[in-house]
């Protein structure tokens, strides 16, 4: 989670919004914007990436079972005892991190995309002030 951790204090500073900086963070926050669905779509293909390698233990041990061992395991015998082995236990927490920070980052993206709006009510309250 140290990575959640690091996107958290990022955004901050993202978002850290005053009247004096107010229209620079409005120019940055399309790139901001851009930058956060790229960290996304990279957690999302490493997602797949784990998901598949998951995928792969499952059916590399289930050939070596079914070739070395002398006795018949049903299907659901051998994903059992494969899913309770170190590496899958790893994988699947490795994985539930991924869907996590995922799940953050589509929140993050929406909020940028108001926060676009918000900003642009809060300079247009602005300048009615200022007339």
């Amino acid at each position: 989670m140290q990575t959640l951790h690091k996107y958290v204090e990022q955004i901050k500073q993202d978002l850290d919004i005053n009247e004096i900086n107010i229209s620079q963070v409005a120019k940055q926050l399309p790139n901001r914007r851009h930058f956060w669905t790229a960290r996304c779509i990279e957690h999302k293909l490493k997602l797949r990436e784990l998901k598949t390698k998951k995928d792969n233990i499952y059916k590399n041990v289930a050939k070596e079972v079914e070739t070395e061992s002398p006795i018949r395991f049903s299907k659901n015998n051998l994903l059992g005892a494969v899913g309770n082995t170190e590496d899958m236990k790893i994988i699947n927490e490795q994985i539930q991190e991924q869907e996590l920070l995922i799940e953050f980052l589509e929140s993050v993206q929406r909020n940028f995309f108001s926060a676009t709006y918000d900003i642009k009510n809060v300079i247009q309250l602005m300048q009615l002030e200022q007339s």
